[in-house]
């Protein structure tokens, strides 16, 4: 039986590559639910493509409409950024999901009466639970020398869902931006992973919850997210140094 499956999705740059790379690995979607409209210009003092990378990488040259027109999946649009919106709710129950993927608006928490139309898929950046919160892959960098990203189910508080799948990926390859870029391609590459292996997980929101808590990261201040590209930055010029 196909796992019915309905991206709800901001006007963002993460948007903008699951987009891409479900689009690439020729991901059946049901639908694609866009709300707010905003249109985004994706800028960066650093490198918004990487050829060389293992992962599939966005090119942010293409907006979320552009990106779209790549697939044959059908678009509905709710202008309100408000995701207890009422005609936005009633779409979405009209379309009976049996997954949500949510790409949403920084800061947004999802109401209840949208978690109660079906199960919501989120990709956390950063493994749980160690690392909840907001800019956890400056966190797990300056921690580890690492990056994370979680696949979780959405419940009424923040990061504390049922967790699906988690990936640790290396650090970013020298001056690549993190923010837009990476971040948002190592998400990309663990959704692309969840949903194309879909029925291997339980998509029951009673499913065991973390066993360990920790106390959420806050948005990182910019001296410690310097500090932390600068660490990425020396480790990866090591390592090339390393293998040249």
């Amino acid at each position: 039986m196909t796992t019915k499956i309905v991206f709800l999705l901001a006007q963002s740059a993460r948007s903008v590559a699951y987009v891409q790379a479900a689009s690439h690995a020729e991901v059946d979607i049901a639908c694609v639910v866009l709300y707010g409209n905003n249109q985004i210009n994706v800028s960066s003092s650093r490198n918004l493509y990487d050829p060389s990378s293992s992962l599939f990488c966005p090119d942010f040259a293409l907006n979320l409409q552009q990106s779209l027109a790549m697939s044959d999946w059908p678009v509905w649009q709710c202008d309100s950024k408000l995701l207890d919106n009422d005609r936005l709710l009633t779409k979405l129950k009209s379309l009976s999901p049996d997954l949500i993927v949510y790409s949403g608006y920084g800061g947004q928490i999802v109401p209840k009466p949208l978690l109660d139309i079906a199960p919501i898929l989120h990709i956390h950046s950063g493994l749980l639970p160690e690392f909840p919160g907001s800019t956890t892959i400056y966190y797990q960098i300056l921690a580890q020398q690492s990056c994370g990203a979680s696949a979780i189910l959405l419940d009424e508080t923040i990061d504390t869902g049922p967790v699906l799948a988690k990936k640790v990926y290396p650090l970013p390859d020298y001056h690549m931006d993190i923010d837009y870029l990476y971040d948002n391609m190592i998400r990309a590459n663990l959704l692309v992973d969840v949903l194309t292996n879909i029925k291997d997980y339980s998509l029951d929101t009673e499913h065991a919850r973390p066993s360990v808590e920790s106390d959420p990261y806050y948005v990182i201040h910019p001296l410690l997210k310097h500090i932390a590209i600068l660490s990425s930055d020396m480790k990866s010029e090591q390592q090339r140094h390393e293998i040249d």
